[in-house]
């Protein structure tokens, strides 16, 4: 399945709560194609000489795609934001507050998808990570941090910031990952999290009668009552969660303990247990050929959607 022919069949626009009142913090709506938010951020920092940590953002975008996202900015101006021209992307001040934009403002994102099949129409959508979680080494990379293997995180990730570090001081693997900007680093743990998760999603519906094996996964045509899964840390209670076995069977299969998502030397980016939903909803769907349109929770995946849906087709064409 390859629905991302050119960024414009592939079109995401945030829903967001923003409270507007004089503040200190710039409220921008950017739109952006062929950039990822961490890119785009980077970028915007050098132009305006501000440190990165003077932005924030509810949700991290997808570079390979037309993406409308708002972000915050103190101490900038608007007439500052309004002269910026980057390739690419457009900046718009919609209005200030008091606070920074953080994931708790986001609502969901409005997907648009071109394709060249029309999809079934669903619901619900079984809550598993996409591929884009582990695109560019993320799990190797999340893997060998917590395996302690800096060396090897250090050669995964490649970057220059990191290569620099390197040959001033060869043996100083932790301190060249800090040169990383913290939400990266976090990136490549969660990219653990989230295939654990996955995994344990899969043994659990495998067991259902409806269930249809589609590559990696496993999906369900008619949802079952809702339930959460863990994203494992440190500080996961296992033993008390109703799929406790199929969880440790999960961690086993990655050879991971729960105990290594203490990383001391990285005490700010340690991730703590957080629950996911198994199923979501899926909301305002509309199709006009060729594209089909739908609203999903955040941090929910529209590729998953069209890779589950495209399974019940596939199941379909067989019988």
């Amino acid at each position: 399945m390859d629905i991302k022919q050119t960024p414009e069949d592939f079109i995401v626009e945030e829903q967001i709560q923003l409270i507007f009142e004089p503040g200190q913090y710039l409220y921008v709506k950017a739109t952006k194609k062929g950039w990822n938010t961490i890119s785009m951020i980077e970028q915007l920092a050098e132009i305006l000489h501000l440190p990165k940590k003077y932005f924030s953002f509810a949700g991290a975008k997808d570079k390979q795609a037309v993406t409308t996202q708002y972000i915050s900015i103190t101490h900038a101006k608007k007439e500052q934001i309004e002269r910026i021209k980057i390739k690419d992307i457009t900046l718009e001040v919609v209005g200030t507050g008091k606070n920074p934009i953080h994931l708790g403002d986001l609502t969901g994102n409005h997907f648009k998808i071109k394709l060249e099949f029309e999809l079934p129409r669903t619901d619900f959508l079984v809550n598993y990570f996409g591929e884009q979680r582990f695109s560019a080494n993320n799990y190797e990379i999340g893997k060998a941090m917590l395996e302690k293997d800096w060396k090897k995180a250090c050669a995964l990730i490649n970057h220059e910031k990191i290569n620099v570090s390197l040959q001033k001081y060869p043996a100083d693997y932790i301190g060249a990952l800090k040169k990383i900007d913290k939400k990266i680093l976090s990136l490549y743990l969660h990219a653990v999290q989230a295939r654990i998760w996955n995994k344990t999603v899969v043994r659990i519906l495998q067991k259902e009668k409806n269930a249809v094996q589609y590559e990696e996964r496993v999906f369900i045509q008619k949802r079952k009552e809702n339930f959460t899964i863990p994203l494992i840390s440190f500080d996961t209670d296992i033993e008390a969660h109703p799929y406790a076995e199929i969880l440790k069977e999960a961690l086993a299969e990655a050879g991971i303990t729960k105990n290594q998502f203490i990383l001391r030397s990285f005490p700010e980016i340690l991730p703590v247990n957080t629950e996911r939903q198994v199923f979501v909803d899926v909301k305002d769907w509309k199709y006009e050929k060729p594209f089909v349109e739908f609203t999903l929770p955040k941090g929910s995946y529209a590729t998953m959607l069209v890779v589950q849906q495209e399974s019940f087709l596939s199941r379909e064409t067989k019988k």
